[in-house]
């Protein structure tokens, strides 16, 4: 999976003109505050004015979608990262196109380190914890009662 989405990703670098490459680089670098803001806060029907929209490489076409939310923190390394969460409880049909519950959306979950600055007048990065992000999600069969 890792090998496809890099071909993906190199694919995009390579066919996105110089203006779409910058706005992405402006977003993905700006405080959050700058940002501009995700209006997709429900699950969607992925009719083709709404593919035709979301046509970057994001959550947000995927038949389990997802929305992003930046998480700032200036007194933590890295300062930025970005947690993922699923729009929809169950998932994308793709005949239909809207969703289907006889799936479950559920988040992917990673563990990361990160460094807390002890002391701010120095600068220095002392205090380190492990933080679960949700880096996306995927479709899975529901838990049943007792299996």
């Amino acid at each position: 999976m890792k090998t496809e989405v890099m071909k993906k990703s190199k694919e995009y670098l390579i066919f996105a003109d110089d203006m779409t490459l910058e706005r992405a680089k402006q977003e993905y670098f700006s405080p959050p505050s700058n940002r501009p803001k995700r209006e997709i806060t429900k699950c969607p029907t992925m009719t083709p004015q709404y593919l035709r929209e979301n046509n970057l490489m994001d959550g947000r076409r995927s038949l389990s979608p997802y929305a992003e939310k930046p998480n700032w923190d200036p007194n933590r390394y890295p300062q930025f990262f970005i947690q993922r969460h699923c729009l929809c409880n169950g998932c994308i049909d793709p005949v239909t196109r809207k969703e289907n519950l006889s799936l479950q959306s559920v988040p992917l979950e990673t563990r990361m380190e990160f460094f807390y600055k002890k002391d701010k007048f120095l600068n220095t990065f002392t205090t380190k914890k492990k933080l679960s992000i949700y880096i996306g999600c995927t479709c899975a069969y529901p838990i049943i009662g007792n299996l």
